[in-house]
């Protein structure tokens, strides 16, 4: 149990970061968790948003600035600044990519 979404997100990275961990974040995205990435000494990546399909994530930009050590992707729905809505499909998509990737294990039931 946690005090608010910012705890729980602090919880998760303390939890699942490892000394070599990357974070991937949004580009833009909500400054706090750039600020706290750097003050728990992550690597900070920055995926991209492909805005002619309502700033949908692009995956490419994703595939890119993950690796080994990528511990964690960060998403905001609805996304701030940008304001969209991501579809059931898309995150779906994020999922199976992540799970590719190595970084997750789940799923969008």
């Amino acid at each position: 149990m946690t005090v608010g979404c910012k705890q729980a997100i602090e919880l998760a990275v303390k939890i699942l970061a490892k000394p070599t961990a990357n974070i991937l974040l949004p580009r833009p995205g909500f400054p706090w968790d750039m600020v706290h990435s750097i003050y728990k000494q992550l690597e900070v990546r920055r995926y991209e948003f492909i805005p002619e399909r309502d700033f949908e994530i692009d995956f490419d930009s994703v595939r890119e600035m993950a690796d080994e050590n990528t511990f964690a992707i960060f998403i905001f729905n609805p996304h701030n600044p940008n304001g969209n809505y991501y579809t059931k499909a898309h995150l779906e998509q994020l999922a199976t990519l992540a799970r590719e990737l190595g970084i997750i294990n789940g799923n969008f039931g």
